[in-house]
């Protein structure tokens, strides 16, 4: 609540500079029970929504770009379990959280392997076992 023009201009500054892999972003409303209810809003909506749209799109540029950098090479696993949409694939995540989906035979839960990253679905990275 009550920020300025320049508190958002630094925001996007620092978002653009520190480049995060992700991020939740979410406009300011008071939640009943928390301190945030007594706070004078004075951001009219259209400009929340056109600041939150503002990050949304610069961390979707970011994450998609940091992404797309990751298709060629190869990437640490742990296999978190069989695929919710194809049984015949495995999930598991990167060690920065990244979602790898992949095909593969004797694998199990809880094991580390190497995957080499062939295409991005979404958000989703594809390959196969390295």
């Amino acid at each position: 609540p009550g920020e300025t023009e320049k508190d958002f201009e630094e925001t996007f500054q620092v978002m653009e500079e520190i480049e995060f892999d992700d991020a939740y972003i979410f406009k300011f409303s008071p939640r009943p029970g928390t301190d945030a209810v007594g706070y004078d809003d004075t951001v009219p909506k259209k400009e929340k929504e056109a600041r939150n749209l503002a990050l949304l799109r610069l961390q979707e540029r970011i994450s998609e770009r940091k992404l797309r950098s990751l298709v060629g090479g190869t990437v640490e696993v742990l296999v978190e379990g069989k695929s919710k949409k194809d049984k015949s694939e495995y999930k598991g995540r990167s060690r920065t959280g990244r979602e790898v989906v992949f095909r593969g035979e004797g694998v199990h839960t809880g094991d580390l392997l190497s995957v080499k990253i062939g295409s991005l679905y979404g958000k989703t990275l594809l390959g196969a076992i390295a």
